[in-house]
């Protein structure tokens, strides 16, 4: 009984660093890019799908643990109760792992994606490495010296470039076997709404953030002049979808997306309201999270939906 509940005190222990909650934003753009390929080309390789599942998840892992690392070095994660929506895992603030076994899981999780990242390319080619390493690239310098993305004002932008176009275009690449512009376009929602996620949570976090050298928009600007940057995030993300079903880059399906908007708006509502109440502002990260998962999942249903009556 004693052995169990250390293997499950562990695990819980293990999902809590790696803040797995969050996971979904990996494994969503691979639904999309698969689903995509499966629209357009009618592929689907199972085998490759889960191997690219796995190395995009373990490269999440791997870049979630990095940061809680580096933003514990910088001291922009001082010790608090953990929130369900920003400020780390706090893994290392209660003694629960030490810095040293935290950079080691980084290392670890960061070694298991490139095993399944190098097993990808012997199999659908050499060309798949491109968007891994520019991913792997942003996910680590997002709070790692000397780059550091996060600290200057970069964090939305790379962060929705690796979630978005090079997560999606990876993906498409697997089943595919070449890049294509359809599934760039189907990934500027993801990334605009993935970016939308990290700028809300900075509000709440803009004192740590400030004390501790983070040069956000939020942190720049001060939490009321900054409030129009969700907006413009969450433009960005419907607008797109808007044009490239228009254009036909998308199916008409994927106007289902829509239905994420009353989230949208609610996050929206709730940021100019509270903006300078954080502890108000949970219903906002929680409704502009429900967005972005909910916009992957309808957006893989519009094209597993028009994918039966696609001609090839």
């Amino acid at each position: 009984m004693g052995k169990k509940k250390g293997w499950l005190s562990g695990l819980a222990l293990l999902v809590r660093a790696v803040r797995a909650p969050f996971l979904a934003a990996s494994a969503i753009p691979v639904f999309v890019g698969t689903s995509a390929a499966l629209y357009e080309t009618g592929t689907f390789l199972g085998g490759a799908f889960v191997l690219n599942l796995l190395g995009v998840i373990f490269l999440h892992c791997s870049a979630n643990v990095a940061n809680d690392y580096y933003d514990y070095l910088s001291g922009a994660d001082p010790s608090h109760p953990p929130y369900p929506f920003h400020g780390g895992s706090q893994v290392i603030q209660e003694g629960l792992l030490t810095a040293g076994q935290v950079r080691r899981l980084f290392q670890f999780f960061f070694l298991l994606a490139t095993a399944c990242g190098f097993w990808l390319a012997l199999l659908r080619g050499p060309l798949l490495l491109l968007p891994g390493l520019a991913g792997a690239f942003f996910g680590y310098f997002y709070t790692a010296p000397p780059l550091q993305f996060a600290y200057r004002g970069l964090g939305e932008i790379t962060t929705g470039i690796t979630f978005g176009p090079l997560a999606v275009l990876g993906t498409y690449y697997v089943q595919a076997g070449t890049f294509a512009l359809t599934p760039l376009v189907a990934s500027l929602p993801l990334g605009f709404l993935i970016a939308a996620v990290l700028f809300v949570n900075q509000f709440p976090d803009a004192g740590e953030d400030e004390a501790a050298g983070k040069r956000n928009l939020v942190v720049r600007r001060g939490a009321r002049e900054a409030r129009p940057g969700l907006f413009v995030l969450l433009a960005g993300a419907y607008v797109s979808l808007l044009s490239g079903t228009s254009q036909g880059y998308l199916p008409a399906l994927a106007l289902l997306v829509l239905l994420t908007l009353p989230l949208a708006g609610a996050s929206l509502w709730c940021l100019y309201r509270y903006y300078d109440r954080p502890q108000y502002l949970t219903p906002a990260s929680a409704a502009v999270v429900f967005a972005h998962t909910g916009t992957g999942i309808l957006l893989t249903l519009g094209y597993l939906l028009s994918s039966g009556n696609r001609v090839i």
